[in-house]
């Protein structure tokens, strides 16, 4: 992947493309350009969806071990042995700050100017969601003097994660109460440029709802006073029905959907690297869940899957060369921020916070993951189903159902998250450390900071451990 060569502090303008190369994902044009902000809008997503659905996705499928390095291959040997380095993951924290929320900003102070509050709104959201992941990855990062390089804000301080959800649930607030009906300069665009919703403001305050859902429940062990402000948002009863994602993606080169681009397609790494991991592949046989067939191939010239213990590299004389699984990405996949059976799962968890029952949620949830690839879940969740949810077992039994059902939606499509969710819970409680892992028994927790603020930015913190836990990491 190309590196971008620009020094994170300084926060320069993102090129704008014309929305004939909007899925030109793996460009980087050289030459910045205005443009109006119904246009900066969708490249600001897809800045966004670069990063979280690329080489973050990547991160999620193996620190979840949905997937594992293939033992004949190099590639994230790194990732997998946790000996994780500032520079590896430096490219993609700079493009999301560059490539993601300068421009959310951009588009927001040209929709504030006339006064097109559907546009500021989306953006609002888009950038909450961008900042979401990268506290959860990072802790401390800008947040208040980020990308104003060319205000003179070129050191921008770092801020602990804690005070960053405050102030992006504050300004999706804020957002959500301008007269987004009534703005003008709105009609057609958003139906044109908005490749969320197309425009669709409804569903845009479900994903706000949604999102907010996700940072308090996030927050339980470390802040549960939000138990209030999840107990709003139930009583609303406004969340997604449709997964907030970005699709329009082709089997053309520069159009791919971003991890196959560079996981599988022969411009990337030639699908090389990710292959079956055991403890995903046993837990799924072992249920007989059908799931299993639109994640993962058989192993070559057989019938069967095959997969190693995560971090595993044996000899091609025990395992032969092409011998595992590889997983079932495809150019055309959408890269999904939030879905359906997430916000049924959030919602069954902050209903059995608040003391009500989330089976019905619960239940919705693993019917949601189900039917994403055509298939019926029911007989999964009907009484005496492998998926029957816990309705007489204490929190941690329903805890532990639902976001181990949430870990298997995760797969292929948002496994950055079951990777924060496992952090936060210990569900499922059935991954292993990596068998080649650097430090011996225990589980990463972070990311490093970036290199490129390490080198540059006197108001970097000190590196912490990747073992480290996160704000919210409590329980």
């Amino acid at each position: 992947m190309k590196k971008i060569a620009i020094i994170l502090s300084v926060f320069l303008t993102l090129s704008i493309q014309s929305c004939d190369d909007f899925f030109d994902v793996n460009n980087n044009p050289d030459q910045p350009v205005d443009a109006p902000y119904y246009m900066i809008h969708p490249r600001a997503v897809l800045g966004t969806a670069a990063v979280t659905g690329g080489q973050y996705a990547i991160l999620g499928s193996l620190w979840s071990e949905h997937f594992t390095q293939s033992h004949v291959a190099q590639q994230y040997w790194q990732w997998i042995c946790n000996n994780i380095t500032p520079g590896l993951f430096s490219s993609s924290f700079d493009r999301l700050y560059i490539d993601a929320i300068k421009n959310y900003e951009l588009v927001k102070s040209k929709a504030e100017a006339v006064e097109n509050w559907k546009y500021y709104f989306m953006s609002t959201v888009m950038e909450a969601y961008t900042y979401q992941v990268l506290v959860d990855l990072h802790d401390e990062v800008p947040f208040s003097e980020a990308v104003q390089g060319l205000n003179g804000l070129v050191h921008p301080k770092y801020e602990k994660g804690q005070d960053i959800y405050n102030e992006l649930i504050n300004l999706i607030n804020a957002a959500a109460d301008k007269d987004l009906t009534g703005s003008s300069n709105n009609e057609g665009e958003a139906g044109t440029y908005d490749k969320i919703f197309q425009g669709d403001v409804n569903k845009w305050k479900q994903f706000a709802n949604t999102l907010k859902l996700r940072m308090y429940i996030r927050q339980r062990y470390a802040n549960p006073a939000v138990l209030d402000d999840v107990k709003d948002l139930l009583t609303e009863n406004n969340f997604l029905t449709v997964d907030a994602k970005i699709g329009g993606f082709s089997n053309e080169s520069g159009k791919y959907n971003p991890l196959y681009g560079s996981e599988v397609s022969s411009n990337g790494l030639g699908n090389a690297n990710i292959r079956g991991c055991n403890t995903f592949l046993n837990f799924m046989q072992s249920n007989n869940d059908m799931r299993l067939g639109y994640i993962y191939k058989y192993a070559r010239n057989t019938t069967t899957y095959v997969g190693l213990d995560y971090g595993d590299r044996p000899s091609t004389s025990v395992v032969p060369a092409d011998g595992l699984s590889e997983g079932l990405f495809a150019a055309t996949d959408p890269v999904v921020f939030l879905s359906v059976a997430e916000s049924q799962f959030l919602q069954a968890e902050a209903k059995e916070w608040a003391g009500q029952s989330g089976k019905d949620n619960y239940d919705a949830g693993v019917l949601a993951s189900f039917a994403k690839f055509g298939l019926d879940g029911s007989a999964y969740i009907a009484a005496g189903g492998v998926y029957e949810y816990p309705s007489t077992g204490d929190f941690e039994e329903k805890q532990k159902a639902i976001i181990t059902q949430k870990w298997v939606d995760c797969a292929i499509s948002n496994p950055i998250e079951s990777f924060f969710e496992f952090n936060r819970t210990g569900y499922p409680d059935i991954l292993i450390p990596s068998v080649n892992s650097v430090f011996t028994g225990t589980f990463p927790k972070r990311l490093p900071f970036s290199q490129s603020s390490i080198s540059t930015n006197p108001n970097c913190p000190e590196v912490k451990d990747i073992r480290e836990k996160v704000w919210w990491d409590k329980k």
